[in-house]
């Protein structure tokens, strides 16, 4: 499923005083007595940091277009030193989400955790559509968010271009073949798996993790979201993922992942 229109054209964008995007709103913060600005993940520019005047006011209907995790179309004028955001339209409101403690904790962390992995205006199309495809599914009734979110951890490496090595070694590039109910080394300073040889040179970001977990993220890597959602897995192999995942996480973005003391 696309959420991106085609007939956008940033190239003819950028001539102009004012530019239309779509764009999912990852943040915001308060600027001076009235105003906010608004970080937001767009298909053409990536992530976006834009003001909106006004958008604390009672009576202004802006704002509401832009609270985190909403999915909108934007029209923005150009300034010298910021970009403002003058009309809004809300496409995805993911209400569901929204009307859920539990589903909003775990979608704040998403876009928390999308907002560590993008430069500023750096274009992440696909992490886009993978985050909007992961929000998709948390706002489904009956969703397993624990699921969910270890599905979008793995993707978000991938997709960011730090997935870990897991059929040979990141070290040395011998093939391991894991099995389930073993356990093998696993290097964050490296970037995967070791062989038992090589792990002996490791002392700090090392650890081990069960074949059973390996071959998961293996799977989870290699299959759509939408056929993901709908996997039965054991409480202990999500505990174990998401052990590894946060702890491989916090090594590459190091530094505090604020989401996670609300999650």
């Amino acid at each position: 499923m696309s959420y991106f229109s085609k007939n956008s054209s940033p190239s003819n964008l950028t001539r102009s005083s004012h530019y239309r995007v779509k764009g999912l709103v990852l943040k915001h913060r308060d600027m001076g007595e009235s105003d906010r600005l608004v970080t937001v993940f767009t298909k053409e520019y990536g992530k976006l940091v834009v003001s909106v005047r006004g958008a604390r006011k009672t009576k202004t209907k802006l704002g509401g277009h832009l609270e985190p995790l909403v999915y909108g179309d934007y029209l923005i004028i150009r300034g010298r030193s910021l970009d403002s955001v003058i009309q809004g339209q809300i496409l995805l409101p993911f209400k569901m989400i929204k009307n859920d403690l539990k589903k909003m904790a775990e979608s704040i962390y998403v876009a928390d955790l999308v907002d560590h992995f993008l430069q500023d205006a750096d274009p992440q199309p696909d992490i886009l559509e993978l985050t909007l495809s992961i929000l998709t599914q948390l706002d489904a009734l009956g969703s397993n968010g624990d699921l969910i979110i270890r599905i979008f951890e793995v993707k978000l490496l991938e997709e960011s271009g730090f997935s870990p090595v897991l059929q040979r070694c990141a070290d040395c590039g011998i093939e391991i073949n894991p099995l389930r109910g073993q356990k093998y080394p696993f290097s964050a300073a490296s970037g995967g798996s070791l062989c038992s040889e090589c792990s002996l040179s490791h002392s700090n970001w090392l650890r081990s993790i069960t074949g059973d977990t390996l071959l998961l993220m293996n799977y989870i890597r290699s299959n759509d979201v939408s056929k993901l959602a709908e996997l039965v897995i054991g409480d202990d192999w999500l505990a174990e993922l998401e052990s590894v995942s946060r702890w491989y996480i916090s090594y590459i973005v190091d530094k505090p992942i604020e989401a996670l003391v609300f999650l």
